[in-house]
């Protein structure tokens, strides 16, 4: 008994600091960047962080939720690995079609809305962003349902260490303002992205079950519109 709340302890702690210290570095760099970011600047990183709240939500349609449900129950460690390859095969094409579809079509509907911000290049950069978000969600939930916090914190932190190092980088020595900020976060979330794909390969059996497919979704999709509102309701109270 106390060996498995000695381990409790100790993984709520190491996921409190894999949350806790990539905050501190958006900490550090806020200083700095409201010296060298305009009000119009600030308002199109906030503006692209928004969108991309709401497509990872869409995007990824929470399966994440019905496989960290669903792990356990589907038999063996064989059933198991086939489960996050069909899963992350469906998640990842499904939103590089979605990448694709909304780089071409896009720009017609935020010109119709009359944001104001450039479709290219500050949304496009959004959408990368985005689609490379994607790939660490599946894998860090295979963390979570193994036990094992210490890799994933790491990798989170080094990730928000890498951001902070190249938004200061950008923003200071290249000038690149709000760019600068996107571009940071493309570069590092790219890097991540593969890094995760590379442990998605490494833990999964890729196959495609549309029979599991479907009961997912079934599973998923009544989630979703909770999540939204969850994200939508934060997004005003601040």
């Amino acid at each position: 008994m106390n060996s498995s709340n000695n381990l409790l302890v100790r993984n709520t702690i190491i996921y409190a600091l894999g949350d806790i210290l990539p905050k501190i570095f958006t900490f550090i760099t806020f200083p700095v960047l409201t010296t060298y970011l305009t009000p119009a600047d600030y308002g199109i990183v906030n503006y692209v962080n928004t969108i991309n709240t709401f497509l990872t939500i869409l995007g990824f349609l929470s399966l994440n939720t019905y496989y960290l449900v669903f792990y356990f129950r589907v038999g063996d460690e064989l059933e198991q690995k086939k489960l996050l390859g069909n899963l992350s095969i469906f998640v990842i094409g499904f939103n590089f079609l979605f990448s694709l579809l909304a780089c071409y079509l896009g720009y017609k509907f935020f010109d119709y809305i009359g944001n104001g911000i450039p479709f290219y290049p500050y949304i496009v950069i959004g959408l990368g962003i985005n689609f490379f978000n994607i790939l660490p969600i599946l894998p860090s939930a295979l963390y979570r349902v193994k036990e094992n916090p210490m890799p994933l914190t790491i990798l989170n932190v080094l990730k928000g260490f890498f951001i902070m190092v190249l938004t200061l980088i950008f923003v200071i020595y290249f000038k690149f303002s709000a760019l600068g900020v996107l571009y940071s976060n493309l570069i590092v979330s790219f890097i991540f992205g593969v890094i995760f794909f590379f442990i998605t390969c490494k833990n999964a059996i890729w196959n495609l079950n549309w029979k599991q497919i479907k009961a997912a979704l079934i599973f998923s999709l009544p989630l979703v519109p909770g999540s939204l509102a969850v994200s939508l309701y934060s997004i005003f109270d601040r």
